[in-house]
């Protein structure tokens, strides 16, 4: 790719103590990313990898004690919060638990129309655009959907309402952070489908986050495995499930041909 990417890490190095205050034990030792426009990376690994804390520090959240973040040719490390939040506002985080990121009090209409909000988009702007991100993710007739609360939808229309949060602020990075793991297999496909509209429809890059090995290859790209705070492998999806390298690859394939055996 001739383009510059848009989002690189280098010997970023995390370390929290057991309050999850910065010092203590290494939550990231080292990490080296990066990351293309208008790709799709996953990030695999077991849980307490270092999966969630490596996409709060993509994001800002955590501000690393070594190394550096770079987005769009921007240093994070040293921005004042103000600039911070400006370049937040072209990332945007999706939740594993849409229902307990989403206010229960605000409707549908709003929770979409939040983003365009912070923005600073106009008021007579916003209506048509939560229209049209609800239709695209699903959510029809959407005169209905709009005027709900997040205790009136199930766990996948949440999940479509996260999504459609993502579409509608048009980011250029959208962190997805296990946002399938608690659908059953035919809705999983469905927000899967919805993932990879970000990128081919509205040119989003994204950064996947799961456990599984198999899920990761049907919407990434390219595929990093993370490991007790370490990238391990990084490669085509194709190539990490079918000639894995490192034996913590091997491991997490295993767990997922043992997963879907129990399902039946």
């Amino acid at each position: 790719m001739n383009e510059a990417p848009l989002l690189e890490l280098t010997g970023v190095r995390v370390a929290f103590d057991q309050k999850g205050a910065p010092g203590g034990t290494l939550a990231l030792d080292g990490v080296d990313l990066t990351v293309h426009r208008r790709e799709i990376v996953a990030l695999v690994g077991p849980s307490g990898a270092g999966k969630t804390t490596l996409a709060r520090t993509i994001l800002g959240m955590v501000r690393p004690e070594a190394g550096e973040v770079t987005f769009d040719g921007q240093p994070l490390t040293g921005l004042s919060q103000r600039r911070l939040r400006h370049l937040r506002r072209r990332m945007h985080l999706v939740f594993q638990d849409p229902y307990s990121s989403l206010h229960p009090g605000r409707r549908v209409e709003w929770l979409v129309a939040e983003p365009l909000a912070i923005a600073g988009t106009p008021r007579h702007e916003r209506s048509a655009a939560v229209t049209e991100a609800l239709a695209e993710v699903g959510l029809t007739p959407v005169e209905t959907f709009r005027r709900r609360h997040p205790h009136q939808l199930s766990g996948g229309q949440r999940q479509r309402v996260a999504l459609a949060r993502a579409i509608v602020a048009r980011p250029d990075l959208v962190v997805a952070d296990e946002p399938a793991s608690m659908l059953d297999a035919s809705l999983r496909a469905v927000i899967l489908e919805l993932v990879k509209r970000l990128r081919d429809r509205h040119g989003a890059t994204v950064v996947f986050i799961t456990h599984d090995l198999a899920l990761a290859r049907h919407v990434a790209d390219r595929i990093v495995v993370v490991v007790g705070g370490r990238i391990v492998e990084d490669g085509p999806a194709d190539e990490v499930v079918f000639r894995p390298r490192h034996e913590a690859t091997v491991e997490l394939l295993d767990a997922s041909r043992r997963a879907r055996t129990a399902l039946g």
